[in-house]
């Protein structure tokens, strides 16, 4: 999973998520090349599903999901 934290057209990327946790005031971020993020929720631009390519689409869908 891939997330995107900043606005957009600025934000930064951060690959290879192994978990988000979600604490009251902020999320915790685990990244295997980056280690531990922490950030408040509303910097979270989108979310990129790991996926995504092995089902056959051409790109990767980027947005929210359940």
């Amino acid at each position: 999973m891939t997330l995107y934290l900043g606005e957009p057209g600025r934000a930064m990327v951060v690959n290879h998520v192994q978990s988000i946790t979600l604490l009251d005031t902020h999320l915790e971020i685990e990244a295997r090349d980056r280690g531990s993020l922490y950030t408040a929720i509303d910097f979270v631009h989108a979310v990129q599903s790991a996926g995504a390519e092995k089902k056959g689409q051409k790109r990767g869908g980027v947005g929210f999901s359940d």
